[in-house]
């Protein structure tokens, strides 16, 4: 059975490398990005209890589709089919998304292309402060019931883009994501594969197909 993993199930909730502005900074995000295609790398520490666990990737999107690599891991989405690849255990899992009710939490890039509908409407911008650095502070508040989501802060650097989210998930943990390196190319200019070629994996691949 494939490994359950803090990066897979929250990482990239990346749920905002927003871009800061004057208004609703959901809505502009989502405005920002609409058709680009859109690179960002990430560092993450979940904390539950004494030992925190930390890790790294990249995420890239355009639209409804996705790819999500670091920590073993590979997810790729082109937006109605996701394969989950664990490098470790050379495992795939093919399943079919179901978009009317997308699970945000198992695939949180799916937050980016939809935060002005994954969260309730932000809070003002307050005043705050992140790693000793002054920022703007919008709380977040998920709309799923029963999601395992608490309160989400997103700070943000002066004008510029999202520089964390802290994410206080119901039980007592809390996720912190540190973005960087925010890239969005113009509508059109790249058109990258957001499929996966089954054939492509070697033979020691075991392959899971759940649609």
């Amino acid at each position: 059975m494939m490994k359950k993993n803090t990066f897979a199930a929250f990482l990239l909730l990346l749920s905002a490398c927003f871009c800061a502005a004057a208004g609703n900074p959901v809505t502009s995000f989502v405005d920002s990005v609409k058709g680009r295609y859109v690179t960002v790398g990430y560092s993450f520490v979940y904390r539950d209890g004494d030992i925190p666990v930390s890790g790294s990737g990249t995420l890239n999107f355009q639209d409804k589709a996705f790819r999500l690599s670091g920590n073993g891991m590979r997810i790729i989405c082109d937006g109605s089919t996701r394969w989950t690849l664990d490098e470790e255990a050379k495992e795939c899992y093919i399943e079919t998304l179901d978009s009317l009710s997308p699970d945000y939490e198992q695939n949180p890039a799916l937050m980016l292309m939809a935060l002005d509908e994954a969260f309730s409407a932000p809070s003002a911008a307050k005043a705050s402060s992140f790693a000793g650095r002054s920022t703007s502070a919008v709380s977040l508040t998920p709309l799923a019931e029963d999601s395992r989501m608490g309160r989400v802060t997103a700070h943000f650097l002066g004008e510029g883009s999202l520089y964390a989210l802290v994410i206080d998930l119901k039980g007592g943990a809390t996720l912190t994501l540190t973005l960087k390196e925010l890239k969005k190319e113009k509508p059109g200019s790249i058109s990258p594969a957001f499929t996966l070629d089954i054939s492509s994996l070697d033979s020691s691949y075991v392959v899971t197909d759940l649609r």
